[in-house]
């Protein structure tokens, strides 16, 4: 979990607030998914910034 969300910063991914939805970029862990794997919203994320 914690190297998905430190990748998460390698790809240019910035902290997420955890009260608007679940993600890998939460700033701390109780507040990420515990399956350890992104988000549909962590995914779509991802499209939007690299396409």
């Amino acid at each position: 979990m914690i190297t998905a969300h430190e990748l998460g910063h390698a790809l240019g991914f910035c902290h997420k607030n955890p009260r608007a939805y679940h993600s890998l970029l939460a700033p701390n862990t109780v507040d990420m998914p515990s399956s350890g794997r992104p988000t549909k919203r962590d995914r779509k994320n991802y499209h939007a910034l690299w396409g």
